[in-house]
Formats: structure tokens, sequence, C-alpha cells
């Protein structure tokens, strides 16, 4: 399988519905509060006894725009597009959620103010709209990219021989979706992390280390997975006992070394006993 995979196609966990509310809310107070606060756009030369409850409705309209545009987009997205979700299509999402709410506070505007609707004042608007979510947008896309890069979503088939030869026990992963099935030995997974409503693989292929994307529960990994070698050491994590080398910290920012990966994964209050023990014994 080439794991080389272009900045376009890099696979994106589009997280639920309670995410994107706080995405809402966060920006419609921003909005709300930076108005208020250093009054831009001549709104300093504004009076009115509700000054602050007509400033804070831009912040109001936004917040109502982004979360009904993000209910509508996760409802009737198809779920095959859906498991096809890009780092680009989240980005181009954004931009043009942020494009209609700053497009409603026009009409919010032309409301509140008894103004008369234009073509060129909208056009105008839109424009302005435009220039200001790029910024956003690129940055969101610059760090999600990073995030997400050299991660694959696909299906994995091991070679056959591979794993008759292996000392370790083959192993089936099922995801939500039916096609996404990945099919490797017990030893060959490093940890897994879970993402919303998504999990990462980190799997050992000969020498390197491959991050597969399915969607499904780490709680579903976990039923699949051999409890006598797989334990989930964080909310978030689920490792293979075999593989650790290592911990550091302390109990509230301890965190374990899994041989095979450079990446540290973090470790409960409660598991951190427990694995230095392993350690000890091991």
């Amino acid at each position: 399988m080439n794991s080389k995979i272009s900045w376009i196609n890099t696979p994106f966990p589009r997280p639920g519905m309670r995410f994107y509310l706080g995405i809402a809310v966060i920006t419609g107070f921003s909005i709300a509060f930076i108005l208020n606060a250093f009054q831009p756009f001549g709104t300093q030369n504004f009076q009115h006894p509700y000054k602050s409850l007509i400033l804070s409705g831009y912040g109001i309209v936004s917040t109502s725009v982004i979360a009904i545009y993000y209910s509508l987009s996760l409802k009737l997205l198809h779920a095959h597009r859906a498991q096809r979700w890009t780092v680009l299509k989240e980005s181009i999402d954004l931009f043009l959620v942020l494009v209609i709410s700053l497009l409603a506070c026009y009409f919010y505007f032309i409301w509140v103010f008894n103004g008369h609707f234009s073509l060129q004042q909208m056009g105008s608007f839109l424009l302005r709209a435009v220039l200001v979510s790029i910024l956003p947008v690129l940055s969101l896309f610059a760090y999600i990219t990073s995030k997400y890069k050299g991660i694959i979503r696909s299906s994995m088939e091991i070679d056959e021989t591979i794993m008759t030869d292996s000392k370790s026990r083959p192993v089936t992963l099922k995801g939500t979706n039916k096609h996404e099935v990945i099919q490797t030995t017990e030893d060959e997974i490093l940890h897994i992390k879970a993402e919303d409503n998504y999990v990462i693989l980190s799997i050992r292929n000969d020498e390197t280390v491959q991050s597969h994307m399915i969607r499904s529960t780490l709680k579903q990994m976990e039923d699949q997975l051999s409890d006598y070698i797989f334990m989930k050491c964080h909310r978030s994590y689920i490792i293979n006992s075999r593989r650790i080398s290592g911990i550091s910290g302390n109990k509230n920012s301890a965190k374990v070394k899994i041989r095979g990966s450079e990446q540290l994964i973090p470790v409960s209050r409660t598991k951190v006993d427990l694995i230095r023990g392993i350690i000890e014994n091991g």
C-alpha cells in the first residue's frame, strides 16, 4: 500500500454535533465581545439605550447560523461521503459557514437599522466577509493538515504468509462501516487513539509505522482485542503491553514509552502503578 498521501486527500475524522456547537458558541461570544469591548467599524459612534444588546445580536446570529449549518450538514451528509471526509473538505466547509454567517449579520444590520437592501452593498459586504474568513480558514487548514498528515483511511490487509510465519497471533479489527477492516498481528499494533467518532491505529509494518483511521470507538476496539495483551491506559488510548519500554513523570503527568513508536502516550493516575509493575516484571 502506498503510504504517500497528497495533502488534498489527508483524512479528517469529522467530529459530532457537540464539537460544532462549541465552535458556534465560541465564535458568537468572540464576535459579541469584540464588538462591545473594542467597538470597531464605527460602532463607537452608535448611541442607543440597548446598544450592548444590539451589538451582541451579531454574535447570536452567528452562533445560530453556524449551529444550524452544521446540524443540517451532519444530518444530510451521506455516510459514504462522511467516511471519506478530508482536511480540504473541512476547510471549505468552514469557509462556507463563515461567509454565510457574516451574510446573515448583514441582513441583521438591515433589520436593526431599518436599512435598504442593495445588491451592490451586499456584494461589497460579501467581499469583506470572504477576506475576513480566509485567515482563520487557512490557519485551521495548516493546523489540521499537520496534525493528520500521514494517516491512512482505508482497509489494510497483511500478506497471509507473513501472518502465518509470525509468532504473533493474527487479529482482525472491524470498524463501524462494514468495509473498514484491518488485518494485522497483535505484535504489529503499537497503540490506538480515540479521535471523536474515529480511532487511529499505529501499526508497525516492517521498519515503518503507519497510522490508520477507521470509524469506531475505543470500546469497540477494546472488545476485539485480547485484554491479556492490550490495555486501556488512558481514556483516549489503548496500548500494547508487550511493547512497553518505560514510563516517565509522576502520577499526575505520567507518559509511557512504546517500543517502536516515538510518541509518548499519556497514562491515567489509576494505571501508573500497573504499568510500572509490568516494566519491573518484564
